[in-house]
């Protein structure tokens, strides 16, 4: 009986140990949760500021990327560098409204093929380039500007030419009023002083009369031909006055080449339809600074700003036309419109009407008489005399001679007969 009973004792002890037990472990499974949990929150923390720092460095590049948009422009929806492979970083949605690289490349070589510079990577150097360009076009205009000024100089002799002239003539006029005069009084005088010379002075008188007459009328044709001769000159001061404002100086180019093809055998010039630019005008191409003719080029195809043209006469393969080479026509200058009289004999295959109309294909105006509008003669060959047994040299005709009085110039037709052959 009593060791039934101690053996009951024992269970209870033996509960309590194992309750014991089992309290320490799971107060040390809490305190080892607490302690990890710590270190999560700690970790939390710190990722919660590095976030926090990220998105505060994120908006200082949102400003920066809307500051460069706003002044760069080209805005739109950029997806991301080409050719790389953004799968292994989620794919990160596309930036809106900012500048496109392609775009704003695009751009500045559309500006570049305008302004003809070459286009460069870097906006300093690219920008030096448009610098250079501007300033060799200052110096174009300056050099413009020099020889407006000398041939506003010229003008103004010629009309003090003429006011002297005129003056002269004037005076002459006034002496030839005061002996009308004077004899009018002569010969009131004299039939005042004799009845009986009343017969003879009116004969005298009428025989005054006749030579005042033929004196006045003789100041009358003088004068016509003064005013003429004015009339002239200043129909000579307008035409310069219109060379001044149009002429290229006579060694500028007309141009330059902004693209070429030597498998095609065209290139691309930067002149076009808003400078009077027409198809099938022809031009030497040359180096920069050289007079050497590399090649010809006649217009295919006009666009408002440049124009295509069709290469030919090419002097060396190895030497072919590239971009920045010159453009040059004897016949042609940008806005520039010539009155040009055809003088002479024009013989196969550049006969008269031929040369003509390539002249007006070319912009030009072709008159039929020689006139103070008229700015460039083309001489062709000595004329058939009138019984058609032989010539007459072309210098020795009424037309060339009245080129000589209006000081008009004047160009061979060998001069530009190679430009008139390609032009054909």
């Amino acid at each position: 009986m009593l060791d039934r009973q101690r053996g009951a004792a024992h269970v209870p002890v033996i509960v309590f140990l194992l309750v014991l037990i089992l309290f320490f472990a799971a107060l040390g499974f809490g305190y080892v949760t607490m302690e990890r949990n710590s270190e999560y929150l700690g970790k939390a923390q710190d990722a919660q500021a590095k976030l926090t720092a990220l998105e505060h460095q994120m908006l200082i590049y949102k400003h920066y990327t809307e500051d460069i948009t706003d002044q760069v422009g080209e805005a739109g929806e950029y997806k991301g560098r080409a050719g790389f492979d953004y799968s292994e970083y989620g794919n990160p949605a596309p930036l809106q409204n900012v500048s496109l690289p392609a775009s704003v490349k695009d751009r500045i070589g559309e500006f570049a093929r305008k302004a003809g510079v070459p286009q460069v990577p870097g906006l300093a150097q690219f920008f030096g380039h448009v610098q250079n360009q501007l300033d060799a076009s200052a110096a174009r205009v300056a050099s413009l500007e020099t020889e407006q000024s000398k041939l506003e100089a010229n003008i103004a002799e010629l009309q003090t030419a003429v006011n002297t002239i005129k003056g002269e003539r004037d005076r002459e006029v006034a002496d030839l009023n005061s002996q009308v005069a004077a004899k009018d009084s002569e010969f009131t005088s004299a039939l005042d002083a004799k009845d009986e010379t009343i017969a003879r002075g009116a004969s005298a008188y009428n025989q005054i009369r006749e030579q005042l007459t033929d004196e006045k009328e003789q100041a009358r044709l003088e004068i016509k031909q003064l005013n003429g001769e004015i009339d002239v000159r200043q129909a000579k001061i307008a035409s310069l006055n219109r060379l001044i404002a149009l002429k290229n100086a006579p060694n500028d180019a007309d141009g330059m080449v902004i693209e070429a093809s030597q498998a095609a055998g065209r290139a691309w010039i930067n002149i076009g339809r808003n400078d009077m630019l027409t198809r099938g005008t022809t031009f030497r191409i040359t180096a920069p600074d050289s007079d050497e003719v590399k090649a010809y080029g006649t217009v295919t195809q006009v666009e408002p700003r440049r124009a295509e043209i069709r290469l030919t006469g090419v002097k060396n393969e190895y030497d072919y036309v590239v971009r920045g080479d010159e453009i040059h026509n004897d016949l042609y200058s940008p806005n520039l419109r010539r009155t040009i009289f055809l003088l002479g004999r024009f013989g196969y295959p550049y006969n008269k009407p031929l040369v003509k109309q390539i002249l007006e294909n070319l912009g030009n105006t072709v008159v039929d008489e020689v006139g103070p509008q008229v700015d460039l003669v083309l001489v062709g060959q000595d004329v058939i005399n009138e019984d058609g047994s032989g010539y007459v040299k072309v210098t020795e005709t009424d037309d060339y001679k009245e080129v000589l009085r209006l000081g008009i110039e004047t160009a061979t037709l060998n001069k530009v007969r190679d430009f008139l052959t390609l032009a054909d």
